[in-house]
């Protein structure tokens, strides 16, 4: 639209570029938009002779010499978020949640998401009732943060709701050795250790 307002031309000459001329405009516009659809019919219409069209050079597309020059990059996978993170496990499986992030912290080696967002994350998922999800969020929490009694008394209490006591034993004595001061481990541990069928725990 802008290229067919006649005013755009009047003062054209002092602003040229190179020797592209007026004639050059519409075809180049057309063009743009031939790159805009194609890119849009293979990545929302997952069509592979889009992609193919895509990864040519524009000669090989028909597009005239001197007209435009284009390259295909290909995606490097989610970008380096929590929200990514998120959203990979939810496609992937939370099983996978570890070996997710080591591949978005191995793109970007500052990428570590807070102790309290995946503290808060997991609460979540345990107030769902989606333990097991919950349970691999919080291992990631302890892989990352090791010293945080907090995050070990907080998976002990995910295995515990889970049925699933020797784990949840192992996870609470780690909280007492990381912070002997931790009231809700110490709680949860004697809840547990009163259970007759509750034997050792390991880990």
């Amino acid at each position: 639209m802008y290229q067919r307002n006649e005013d755009v031309w009047k003062n054209f000459a002092e602003q040229e570029k190179g020797d592209y001329g007026r004639e050059f405009g519409m075809p180049g516009y057309a063009w743009d938009a031939r790159y805009v659809l194609r890119f849009l019919d293979a990545y929302l219409k997952h069509q592979p002779e889009a992609l193919a069209w895509l990864k040519k050079s524009p000669a090989e597309n028909g597009a005239p010499p001197h007209l435009l020059t284009a390259t295909f990059r290909p995606a490097s996978g989610p970008p380096a978020t929590l929200e990514s993170l998120r959203i990979e496990a939810g496609k992937q499986g939370f099983d996978k949640t570890s070996d997710l992030y080591a591949a978005m912290h191995k793109e970007d080696s500052t990428f570590k998401p807070a102790d309290t967002d995946l503290q808060s994350w997991s609460s979540q998922l345990v107030d769902a009732n989606h333990l097991p999800e919950a349970i691999d969020i919080l291992k990631l929490a302890c892989q990352l943060y090791p010293e945080s009694s907090d995050d070990e008394e907080a998976l002990g209490e995910a295995y515990q709701k889970a049925n699933q006591p020797q784990p949840a034993i192992a996870a609470f004595l780690l909280a007492l050795k990381l912070n002997s001061n931790n009231t809700d481990a110490q709680t949860h541990l004697k809840e547990l250790q009163h259970e007759p069928s509750v034997g050792p725990a390991h880990r």
